[in-house]
């Protein structure tokens, strides 16, 4: 939350050791999954919008966040070649604090796994809203 001391590393447990940690509220947000775009949306979050896919998105509020240059367009990766995923994806962690992927990058510490679609319920998949806005004290 706003105003916590950062993480000591020392005292985190044995398997969280190596964790990436986050400076909350999230300031600048990425994410390749349209999906993630409407729990942003939502939230009242596209200011916080730096980098997204855009390529099936419907909403007209970041339609117009891409026309006027507030939002990078950057398509998702889909291929299996490792290195032309990472050399896809460069540049992303300079621009985001956090993004949001549906798959590993490789290369990214500041990635999150986000997978509300695969929660097998309907109740289970509304409840990503937490998870997303607990990133930004919502």
């Amino acid at each position: 939350h706003c105003g916590t001391p950062a993480v000591d590393p020392n005292t985190l447990p044995e398997d969280a050791a190596n964790a990436t940690t986050f400076s909350v509220p999230v300031k600048r947000v990425g994410t390749d999954t349209t999906v993630t775009l409407a729990f942003l949306e939502e939230l009242g979050l596209f200011h916080k919008l730096v980098i997204a896919d855009t390529s099936y998105a419907t909403s007209p509020c970041l339609q117009k966040l891409e026309r006027c240059g507030d939002t990078t367009h950057k398509a998702s990766w889909w291929g299996d070649n490792e290195t032309e995923r990472i050399a896809h994806y460069d540049g992303v962690d300079e621009m985001s604090d956090l993004f949001f992927t549906s798959f590993a990058i490789a290369n990214f510490t500041e990635e999150v796994r986000f997978s509300a679609t695969g929660d097998p319920s309907l109740l289970g998949r509304a409840e990503w809203v937490k998870f997303v806005g607990a990133f930004f004290n919502k």
